[in-house]
């Protein structure tokens, strides 16, 4: 009973924790949102790696992962029904596998190409943020709309 507890448990946590690279401590950066500290300075404690990133950047991935919750909200609530957009509808027009990697790929795509056109001109990744954001509004009430269809 040991050796299957040394086998299944220990080894496998052992072989995840890389002794050679050592903790991130967490930097205090002073951005421009934080929680106040006394003599009504902002400081805020984050991990070494996002120290001096900047607030665009930072908003651009939240917006990204908003539309990816979006699309699969969208897509739980679709699962088995009568689906509108032809692109997205197999055959007998419904919402299935088919469907899911055919929106799967798109999203993936589109944010590849946001991605891309961000890295080469940084001040894209504001305006891409408010078009993930709206997107993912959009995505949300289709979402409740799919959910009130029986």
């Amino acid at each position: 009973m040991k050796l299957f507890l040394l086998l299944t448990v220990v080894f496998p946590v052992i072989a995840q924790v890389d002794a050679s690279v050592a903790p991130q401590p967490l930097l205090v950066c002073s951005p421009a949102s934080g929680m106040p500290l006394r003599g009504g300075e902002v400081k805020r404690a984050v991990p070494a790696g996002e120290c001096g990133q900047k607030p665009a950047r930072r908003l651009y991935r939240w917006s990204v992962a908003s539309l990816a919750a979006g699309n699969a909200a969208d897509a739980i609530t679709s699962w088995r029904k009568l689906e509108a957009n032809p692109i997205l509808a197999q055959p007998g027009s419904t919402f299935g596998p088919g469907s899911v990697a055919v929106k799967a790929g798109i999203l993936g795509a589109s944010l590849w190409l946001e991605r891309w056109a961000a890295r080469r001109n940084p001040r894209l990744y504001s305006a891409f943020a408010w078009i993930n954001f709206g997107s993912a509004a959009g995505l949300a009430a289709v979402s409740q709309h799919n959910a009130r269809l029986k």
